[in-house]
């Protein structure tokens, strides 16, 4: 229409309409405008939110490393309570040492365009390091504004941490699974074995490879098993016990199992877990206990020490035969008698307060009865009695009369001198012997004991009360005999404490190697008292003493050979004081034979005092002697046999 203004009606109308169509274009442009920047308000506003909603802290930075962008969850990771991430530099949250080598990666990374991940240390702004997790994602943007990089980091702590506890809850687990004295079982819903410890393999007498996928349901033996392993499955403790003989070992062992089903806490079945006892070493115990309380029931009732019990007021309130028998009192005499007010004897009296002040009060003499006037030689101990809360009860006095005691010593030197005669008896026989001796060596070794009855005896001079072994002795046995009025509710303790205290009485009277000592003490003496102490209040008080003396008891077996004491003895030549403890603790055999040369010059050395010393020299001799010839004597024999089964002439020497 060109720049000519409208001449005529028509050209202004036609103006008119053109100007309203690009009106209505404007206004047409200008409303998808408003739209678009609506719908750009909206995407930032929802980009925000979402910026904000994710849990782990994220970041936004470009190339220099210079935080943009920071979420709330950043803001706590790094607590940054009152002061802004943005424009701090990400280095500045790392330590000095860290931060060349972070940069330089981030240097790297601007030629990239994928998500890198790695583990770094990172500093919050208080100073605190944690381990974190770095992802970032590089993003080359287009319209100039160059490489934006995305971070997401996550704190590793709590994670670490957990999978630490895991690990260390694992290894504990394993641990117990594998080192477990008892045998243990797992099983899969089906009753299928799926694993199991090595005590359970050494119980049953299989290898893993039979074990592992074993049925219950299908291949149990067993019927009373399979009953208990039922129980288990549906949600009772299953428990079995009896002689079980393997289905995959074939092995018959003493056994008690208890089966326990597992399960979720919705009650789904997960398996059952078996856990095995080998009570092997129980049934034998058992066995052992009730031959061997027949066997020291007689020692008991005989035994000759007297029990007294008196209150703190020194009142006498019961006693047992054996201190009737010993005093020559009567019930009626002794029930009631007040031992302050009543003992005439100023050192036995002693003895009394003293026990009812807290010590141990102790006599040993010739002691004049005051209910039967009759002269007693005693060894007498007194110890107080105390309650539960520590307060002082009364007293407990144990009487030995020492006569019997030197009639025993005397059976006993009657016993060894019975024993050489017998093996002088040996000795002849063997002389005129051509066949094998094969009792030569203990004979030896039974001589022996004599040399460190003597050696024992000379110790004792210089022994302290808790290193000598006859002492630490007679008081667990006082203990004993202490408290048993208070077992008679309790046969079995009772019984216990009779076999106790006989076996006591041997490893006081007889003189063993140290290693035969220790085994009767580890194996006899130690696991009765233990039992004692852990069935029956009545030891309470006394527990931290007994275990104490037994402490002393294992010492003062091995000391009876070492050097340390042997140097105390001073009025013992040098010489003997080194060669009598080790040749009188020598087990003999034929390897050590040699050794007998040396007994026999010990036995003629001027400073050794000991009895029969001439007999034992002789009787040495002739075992030596015999032990010398058993030698020849077998190869002799053998080579008899060995001629006599090919049938050839045997030629003597």
């Amino acid at each position: 229409m060109g720049n000519s203004p409208p001449q005529t009606t028509e050209d202004y109308r036609a103006a008119l309409e053109e100007l309203e169509a690009a009106n209505d274009e404007l206004r047409r442009k200008n409303e998808e405008l408003s739209a678009c920047c609506l719908a750009t308000e909206v995407g930032a506003e929802k980009y925000r939110r979402l910026f904000e909603l994710i849990p782990d802290a994220c970041i936004v930075s470009h190339t220099d490393g210079v935080i943009r962008e920071a979420n709330h969850a950043a803001l706590a990771l790094f607590n940054a309570v009152d002061e802004p991430l943005e424009g701090k530099p990400l280095d500045s949250f790392l330590a000095e040492k860290n931060r060349d080598e972070f940069n330089k990666r981030l240097r790297q990374l601007q030629a990239q365009q994928e998500v890198h991940a790695w583990e770094e240390s990172l500093l919050t702004l208080d100073g605190r390091e944690f381990p974190a997790s770095l992802t970032v994602r590089i993003i080359h943007e287009t319209e100039g504004h160059g490489i934006v990089l995305y971070w997401l980091i996550r704190d590793l702590t709590q994670s670490r941490e957990a999978a630490k506890a895991l690990q260390e809850s694992e290894e504990r687990y394993r641990v117990i699974f594998e080192r477990s004295p008892l045998g243990i079982t797992h099983f899969d819903p089906d009753g299928n074995v799926v694993s199991c410890n090595r005590q359970f393999l050494n119980i049953v007498g299989a290898s893993r490879e039979k074990v592992i996928g074993f049925n219950m349901f299908q291949s149990i033996k067993d019927p009373d098993m399979l009953a208990a392993f039922i129980k288990a499955v549906s949600g009772r403790i299953g428990t079995y016990e009896g002689n079980y003989r393997s289905a995959t070992g074939d092995k018959v062992t003493p056994l008690r199992v208890l089966y326990s089903r597992v399960a979720t806490d919705e009650g789904k079945l997960l398996g059952t877990v078996g856990i095995w006892e080998d009570i092997t070493d129980r049934k034998l115990a058992e066995d052992a206990l009730r031959e061997s309380e027949e066997r020291y029931r007689v020692i008991f009732e005989h035994s000759p020490l007297g029990i007294l019990h008196f209150d703190q007021k020194g009142n006498i309130v019961s006693c047992n035969k054996q201190f009737f028998k010993i005093t020559g009192g009567t019930k009626e005499k002794v029930i009631g008698l007040n031992m302050l007010q009543s003992l005439r004897d100023e050192a036995m009296h002693a003895a009394v307060v003293k026990a009812l002040s807290g010590e141990i009060g102790q006599y040993e003499g010739e002691y004049r009865s005051i209910v039967s006037d009759k002269l007693i030689p005693l060894r007498v101990l007194y110890s107080r009695i105390t309650a539960d809360d520590g307060a002082p009860v009364g007293a407990v006095g144990i009487f030995e009369d020492i006569t019997e005691r030197k009639q025993a010593e005397a059976a006993r030197r009657e016993l060894s001198r019975q024993r050489m005669e017998a093996c002088n008896a040996v000795a002849l026989e063997l002389r005129n012997s051509l066949i094998k001796i094969g009792f030569v060596f203990p004979a030896i070794n039974s001589v022996m004991s004599f040399l460190r009855e003597q050696w024992e005896m000379e110790l004792r001079k210089v022994l302290s009360d808790e290193e000598d072994k006859s002492t630490l002795l007679l008081r667990l046995g006082e203990l004993i005999l202490m408290k048993q009025s208070e077992l008679q509710d309790q046969k079995e303790l009772l019984h216990l404490s009779e076999e106790l205290l006989a076996e006591q009485m041997v490893v006081a009277n007889v003189f063993f190697l140290p290693q035969h000592g220790r085994a009767w003490l580890d194996n006899k003496i130690r696991p009765k008292w233990h039992r004692l102490l852990a069935e029956s209040r009545a030891w309470d008080a006394h527990k931290d003493e007994v275990l104490q003396h037994l402490k002393h008891l294992e010492r003062a077996i091995e000391i009876v050979g070492e050097e340390e004491y042997a140097q105390k003895l001073r009025h013992i030549p040098d010489d003997l004081r080194a060669q009598w403890p080790r040749l009188a603790y020598t087990e003999f055999s034929r390897a050590n034979l040699g050794f007998l040369e040396d007994v026999l010059r010990l036995l003629d050395h001027p400073g050794l005092k000991i009895k029969h010393r001439q007999q034992l020299s002789k009787l040495l001799t002739a075992l030596k002697a015999l032990a010398d010839i058993t030698s020849l004597v077998e190869d002799r024999m053998n080579r008899m046999l060995l001629a006599l089964r090919s049938g050839e002439t045997f030629e003597g020497d």
